[in-house]
């Protein structure tokens, strides 16, 4: 199982790209879902638009290439930040094993995370 902490303003509509290329070594993902029994199944008020692994060669601003296969995407939106999230993403490998990647999905006040102290 792997695990990843996401923190974001609710009001935004953010993708990540998370690089599995250290953990999948020269396996590749062929498949994926959200596992339906994560605690995401009951918040309504928290938004997957899209879920997806790359199916071809990626490179990135800085020059980086990640190869087919290797890096698993989300874009999620809204959320109370009163609230955290479990997303539990199962991927299946070209080996035919398959693992979870857990998010663990914080939204914050963006009146508190940017209020100034004086």
């Amino acid at each position: 199982m792997l695990l990843e902490l996401i923190t974001q303003d609710p009001d935004a509509n953010l993708n990540y790209w998370l690089d599995l290329s250290r953990e999948l070594g020269s396996l590749t993902v062929v498949d994926f879902a959200i596992d339906p029994e994560s605690e995401l199944a009951e918040a309504t008020e928290l938004t997957i638009t899209k879920v997806g692994v790359n199916y071809s060669e990626l490179t990135d601003d800085d020059g980086n290439v990640y190869p087919i296969g290797k890096v698993l995407g989300i874009k999620l939106s809204g959320g109370n930040h009163e609230e955290t999230y479990v997303i539990t993403i199962r991927f299946t490998l070209n080996s035919g094993e398959s693992d979870d990647l857990v998010i663990v999905f914080k939204p914050y006040d963006p009146a508190i995370k940017y209020m100034t102290v004086h």
